[in-house]
C-alpha cells in the first residue's frame, strides 16, 4: 500500500487546522477520533491516550480493513457567531479508498458534507444544522446552516520586525 496518498491527505487537512480541530475516520471496522492541535511548524494528532505518532498507519489500517473510509474534519475558527459568541466551525469531508491496490482520496463537495453531517447515519433521520457550522468542499465552496453560500476570508497577520 502506498503511503503517499495518506501523506497527501494529511497535508490537505493540516491546511485547515487553525488552532484545534477534530478528525474522525469511520470505516467498516469502526472509527478513530483525534484532536488535532497546531503548534509551530506542525500539527499534532492526539487520541484518548495522548500524542499518537502512528496516526498515518492507523488511518491506513482502517482503509485496508474495509477497502474505504470516510473522514470528517471539524476545525475551530477564530470567527465568532454574533448571537452566542461561540466560535464557528468549518467542517470538511473526505472519502479514502483503495482502487487497484492503491490508496486514494477525494474531498467531498460542501453540499455532500452538509448532507452527511446533518443525518443520523443509523436511522437516516435528518438532524438540525448548527448555526455555527460552515460546511466546506475541497473546491473552496462553503455553505452555512441554511445551505446558503458563504465566503470565508482568512486574515494573515504580518509579523513586525523588532529592532533592538
Amino acid at each position: 500500500m502506498n503511503k503517499s496518498a495518506i501523506r497527501s491527505f494529511i497535508r490537505n487537512i493540516s491546511r485547515y487546522v487553525y488552532s484545534d480541530a477534530q478528525l474522525t475516520i469511520l470505516g467498516k471496522s469502526g472509527y478513530i477520533r483525534w484532536t488535532l492541535r497546531r503548534v509551530p511548524g506542525q500539527v499534532i494528532f492526539e487520541d484518548e491516550n495522548g500524542i499518537d505518532p502512528d496516526y498515518s498507519e492507523r488511518i491506513m489500517d482502517v482503509v485496508k480493513t474495509g477497502g474505504y473510509a470516510s473522514a470528517i474534519l471539524r476545525s475551530i475558527t477564530s470567527e465568532t457567531e454574533i448571537k452566542t459568541g461561540g466560535s464557528f466551525m468549518e467542517i470538511r469531508g473526505y472519502f479514502i479508498y483503495i482502487n487497484a491496490g492503491v490508496i486514494s482520496w477525494n474531498g467531498l463537495s460542501a453540499e455532500d458534507v452538509f448532507d452527511a453531517v446533518n443525518h443520523d447515519f443509523k436511522t437516516g433521520r435528518k438532524l438540525k444544522p448548527d448555526a455555527r457550522e460552515i460546511y466546506c468542499g475541497l473546491d473552496g465552496e462553503c455553505l452555512d446552516y441554511s445551505k446558503k453560500s458563504v465566503v470565508l476570508v482568512k486574515r494573515k497577520i504580518k509579523a513586525k520586525k523588532l529592532h533592538y
